[in-house]
């Protein structure tokens, strides 16, 4: 996966969603001093290409080869966020984008799941293009 300047056709909505959930962020931490200035996010087959900074946060790729260096330089602790595959319903496309709560200890990766931002697009036909039409933030 690369990072580019310019997403291709194919990630644009990827980029889309990962700008909404960056100003999600924003508005979750609006008062708060732990604000995070970097996303850890896994590297997914179906992007091809994510940008190296959104909205003043830098996207650093969590890969299979350097996840346990990532884990190790934050004490065995992370934010490990991860996004899905778009999934159409009812006329409208979804991506789920959920900021997991990862713990490396030794060999074992293990992610809790507290809340997490659905991001819903609609079409515009006039455009040709899909708009985020609402972003739902839910917890458990």
């Amino acid at each position: 996966m690369k990072s580019e300047a310019q997403p291709k056709e194919s990630d644009k909505l990827y980029w889309k969603a990962l700008k909404s959930y960056t100003n999600y962020l924003d508005t979750a931490y609006k008062d708060r001093t732990l604000k995070p200035q970097v996303i850890y996010l896994k590297q997914q087959d179906f992007i091809d290409s994510i940008p190296r900074y959104m909205n003043g946060y830098k996207i650093e790729l969590i890969t299979n080869q350097n996840y346990k260096s990532l884990y190790k330089q934050h004490g065995g602790h992370l934010t490990h966020t991860v996004m899905f595959p778009v999934k159409l319903i009812a006329g409208r496309a979804e991506i789920n984008v959920i900021p997991y709560s990862g713990t490396l200890k030794r060999k074992d990766l293990n992610l809790g799941l507290s809340d997490g931002v659905n991001i819903i697009f609609k079409f515009n036909c006039d455009q040709g293009e899909f708009f985020v039409s609402d972003v739902k933030a839910w917890g458990i």
